[in-house]
């Protein structure tokens, strides 16, 4: 460090640096119009050379003892998952799904998910269990966002079909559509391609809901085939147990 015969203030230091996350050769840093704040005296411009390097920074206002929480040393959550209807927390899930018989009731259950922030927010995922008309279904989700292609992402994960769906779609009005149209993930069976398509929007009740639709004719038409109903929860549920 480098101190000011007359002001005793720092004015500069040489110490190790970095650069792209790799160790380079000490660099300067140069301190510069002080002023006063709460007492202290504090550099309102700091200049930094290192390598062939150099930076300047112009300080635009300081606080004093601010008030810190986790949230102030957090990385900010990706602008696009922000507009996302899907939200991190625990959560009660209506299951619906329609039965055989035309213009019957459809069929409900109930049960719970967590869904958890990874990646500072740039990835969502959840996994739920429940049973479908006795099958124990297991299903892990994840939401993302493309920012290259600009272009939202979801995967499915399920213990039926042991395979990853890959969906593509975009947010528009508050609601994300996606599909599995152009991400050469359709299930075939037995010669027959069904493709998925979600919608995920916002509720009344402070939640979203996801209404799932599957195709037979590449998109032409498109049929309900499970509505989930993500209401906010403070306890958990049983979830049945499956494999």
């Amino acid at each position: 460090w480098y101190l000011s015969s007359e002001t005793f203030l720092e004015v500069a230091r040489i110490a190790p640096a970095a650069d792209f996350g790799q160790p380079i050769e000490a660099g300067r840093t140069y301190f510069l119009d002080f002023r006063p704040v709460s007492g202290l005296m504090i550099p309102y411009r700091i200049e930094k050379e290192y390598g062939i390097r150099f930076r300047s920074y112009d300080v635009d206002s300081v606080e004093v003892n601010p008030e810190l929480t986790a949230d102030t040393f957090s990385f900010p959550r990706p602008e696009a998952m922000a507009d996302l209807p899907v939200r991190p927390g625990a959560w009660r899930v209506d299951v619906e799904w329609p039965t055989p018989r035309p213009g019957a009731p459809w069929a409900k259950t109930t049960t719970s998910a967590m869904i958890e922030e990874l990646f500072h927010g740039a990835l969502l995922e959840a996994e739920l269990t429940f049973d479908q008309a006795g099958d124990i279904r297991r299903l892990r989700h994840t939401w993302s966002h493309d920012r290259f292609r600009n272009t939202y992402l979801e995967t499915v994960f399920d213990n039926l079909t042991f395979r990853h769906t890959l969906l593509e779609g975009a947010l528009t009005d508050g609601t994300l559509v996606t599909s599995t149209l152009d991400t050469g993930t359709v299930l075939d069976l037995g010669g027959q391609q069904l493709h998925l398509r979600q919608a995920t929007s916002r509720t009344d009740t402070e939640g979203f809901q996801i209404l799932q639709e599957t195709s037979a004719d590449g998109g032409e038409t498109w049929q309900e085939a499970l509505r989930l109903t993500f209401t906010p929860s403070t306890t958990a549920t049983d979830e049945p147990e499956g494999r």
